[in-house]
């Protein structure tokens, strides 16, 4: 097994009980410990390649990156950009150490996103959030960070990703990213609809005459003895859920909703191991269309 420096090993005190172990990493929060390595690898990498100099200055390539920090995160026009090494520290390292965790998960997401993001980079940020955070990033196409309640679920969500892209089901893979977006912007019935779109992407594909039904879909599998009832009859409720949650399939207004965080989660979760599912049980030998179609 690969060692990680980021995986937590407990200090002698925590193996004699005398301090406690810590808990594992929650949606919506970000350790002292993780906080410390998310800047120290950032610094780490901008001062790698900076020019020297009395005032250092940041490199060509960590140049661009910022620059589209500085105008699409931050909304400050171009005139106002410095290049200047010391700036850009002061201004991570408050937001790494000190902002609020979507603060941070924002600067970091503009950071991997951006095409000239050094990938030594990337692959170590992936890293630390695997060990340390309740996110994963998607490298499967641009970097996306994605929520992970558990371990088994983030590599689950990702491993749903990995194989969607690799079967040609781009449109149901963006829509289970955009589900982790949403949970990380705390719309949780919009994720619930993002992770339905998903599916609905993959029986379009799969049976294009369901157009997307997921309900047609699943009684058409069933017809051909491949799915079994249990399945269907949960997948059914799961979906009858969706249609009749408010705020969900419906446009009222978000605090009319029940949906929450663990809703959102779950369904998530079901959703793209559902779409893995389908796709490999059904998929290769019933699909007849070679474009998939992206529920809108």
């Amino acid at each position: 097994m690969d060692y990680s420096p980021y995986e937590h090993v407990p200090t002698f005190s925590q193996r004699h009980g005398l301090r406690e172990m810590p808990g594992p990493p929650q949606l919506g929060e970000i350790s002292g410990r993780a906080r410390n390595n998310l800047w120290s690898t950032l610094w780490k990498h901008m001062q790698l390649t900076a020019i020297p100099g009395r005032y250092a200055m940041l490199d060509q390539r960590w140049r661009r990156v910022f620059e589209t920090v500085h105008l699409d995160l931050f909304v400050q026009p171009l005139d106002d950009f410095t290049p200047s090494l010391s700036d850009w520290r002061t201004e991570c390292r408050s937001i790494l150490l000190d902002g609020e965790y979507h603060e941070c998960l924002d600067l970091l997401d503009t950071l991997v996103r951006h095409p000239h993001c050094p990938g030594s980079f990337v692959g170590e940020l992936k890293d630390i959030f695997r060990h340390q955070l309740a996110y994963r990033i998607d490298t499967t196409t641009v970097p996306t960070i994605v929520p992970a309640a558990t371990e088994q679920e983030g590599d689950a969500l990702v491993g749903a990703i990995q194989d969607l892209e690799g079967g040609g089901l781009g449109g149901a893979a963006t829509h289970l990213r955009q589900a982790g977006e949403r949970i990380r912007d705390r719309d949780w019935p919009g994720s619930v609809r993002e992770s339905i779109h998903a599916v609905e992407s993959v029986a379009k594909r799969i049976d294009p005459g369901s157009a997307g039904a997921l309900g047609k879909l699943l009684a058409v599998l069933e017809g051909k003895g491949g799915l079994h009832g249990a399945l269907k009859a949960g997948f059914s409720s799961l979906y009858g859920y969706t249609s009749d949650e408010p705020g969900i399939r419906h446009a009222l207004l978000e605090d009319e909703s029940r949906v929450t965080q663990d809703e959102a989660i779950y369904m998530i979760g079901a959703c793209a191991a559902f779409c893995s599912y389908l796709w490999r049980k059904f998929g290769p030998a019933d699909a007849s269309s070679p474009a998939e179609a992206s529920t809108p």
